[in-house]
Formats: C-alpha cells, structure tokens, sequence
C-alpha cells in the first residue's frame, strides 16, 4: 500500500489533530456502541448477535488471537475461552480497564493494552498471529490509516492466519439518538480494493484468509 505523499499529512502538528480527532470519534463511538448495545431493541439482540459472530470465525482453540478495539469486553472473554492467548488492544484508557475488570480476573490468557493501533510506536511481533478480530474499528479511521492498518495486519499474521473485520456499512448499530456520530461508513467494496492491493498474499506468497 503506497503511504501518502502530501507533507502535510506527515506534519507533527497533523499528526496530533489526527491523534484528537481519532480519539474524540473513538469515545463517541465507544460510548454509543456500548449504550447501544445495553439499550433499546438493541439489547435484545447483543446476545444473538454475538454468538452469531463467533459461529462464522474460523477455528481458533489453542491459538493466538489480536482483539482490535477490544472496547469494554464484549467480545474478549468469549475469546479467551477457546483461544490460548487473547491480545485485546483498546485506544481508551477507562475502557480497556473496564474489560480487564470484567474479564481479568476470569481469564488469566489475555493482555490487556491501551495503545493506538495507527501508531508506529505499536509493537507486534511479525508472524505472531493466528486471527486478527477487528470489530467496529476501521470505521473510526480515514482512508490512509485503513490501508495503513491493513498493511501492518499482513505481517502479523502466521501462515494460514485469518483477519475478520465486522463493521456497519451504511448505518449506525442500536436504535439511541446520537447527538454526534462521526463514524466513515464504507461499501464492502473499499475494503475488497484494499486486499486487492495487498494482493491477496503475504510476502511468503501465502493466500490471506479475510472475512468481511
């Protein structure tokens, strides 16, 4: 994926009202994923929902799995439970404190990490990961952190790993008004470009398994 070549992108001065902006979006869109799931019709339909999420993911007993925006632990002890190791990444201090608060205690295989995943101080060892989960994520990024992103995930994955991306294409989970969404919704067809232009391969020339 070829980086953007505008200087100003690269600016420290953009770079830090990408870092404000990004992390704005991630606490509206918290919260709001968060009450929308605990409010309204959405409730009824948190649980269905889940399990019917984790009945499409490929195998993943005894393997490594990186949670991407971990957010509160909807998922994460799910994981834990078949997984040998759950990394669960979240952007928001309280809320990744909030999963290990729920989740901590239960399951002694995960490792909780506050961290911004568009940022390049993050360090994931290549080859590491058998399935990257990413839930509700790429939606909270621009265009350029999402080519980026996909990028990065390429060289984390093991041989024969699986990347599985849930977002909402054209409109907001659960049924609260919001006051502020500021999420970008994309066509599936943005993400299908994107692999293509990673080639559907890892640099060992082995089929990348994705799930939209």
């Amino acid at each position: 994926v070829s980086p953007c070549s505008c200087c100003q992108c690269h600016s420290p001065l953009a770079a830090g009202h990408r870092r404000i902006e990004r992390e704005q979006h991630e606490r509206a869109g918290g919260r709001a994923g968060y009450q929308g799931a605990v409010t309204g019709r959405a409730r009824a339909r948190t649980r269905n929902g889940l399990l019917q999420v984790l009945a499409i993911l490929p195998s993943y007993t005894g393997k490594t799995v990186l949670e991407l925006r971990a957010g509160v632990g909807l998922f994460t002890g799910e994981l834990a439970k078949e997984a040998s190791h759950v990394i669960a990444l979240e952007f928001i201090d309280n809320m990744i404190k909030k999963n290990e608060e729920i989740n901590g205690h239960i399951h002694k295989n995960i490792t909780f990490m506050c961290a911004d995943v568009t940022s390049l101080e993050l360090k994931i060892e290549d080859n590491s990961i058998d399935l990257v989960f990413s839930n509700w994520l790429l939606m909270q990024l621009n265009d350029q952190e999402v080519e980026k992103l996909i990028g990065r995930i390429v060289k984390w994955l093991k041989p024969g790993g699986h990347i599985f991306i849930r977002e909402s294409c054209s409109h907001q989970s659960g049924d609260s008004k919001r006051k502020v969404n500021p999420t970008n919704y994309r066509e599936p067809r943005f993400c299908t470009k994107v692999f293509k232009e990673c080639h559907s391969y890892d640099q060992r020339g082995i089929p990348l398994n994705f799930l939209w």
